[in-house]
């Protein structure tokens, strides 16, 4: 499993839309699209803000 289906799936599953991570992140939207259907990869420091926001770790959301 990828970072972004990583990231998609713990989204999901914290009932949680795109808009509101990317609010929580700081960043737009269509970032968080971007790195979920894996055109993007975050960053070391988005992810980890990511893996917060997700309320997991980062070695959590990047690992298959």
């Amino acid at each position: 499993m990828t970072i972004g289906e990583n990231i998609a799936q713990r989204r999901k599953a914290a009932d949680m839309t795109q808009e509101q991570l990317a609010e929580k992140v700081n960043v737009h939207q269509t970032m968080i699209a971007k790195i979920e259907i894996g055109r993007k990869v975050p960053g070391i420091y988005l992810a980890t803000d990511i893996a917060k926001a997700l309320h997991c770790t980062l070695d959590e959301l990047v690992s298959a």
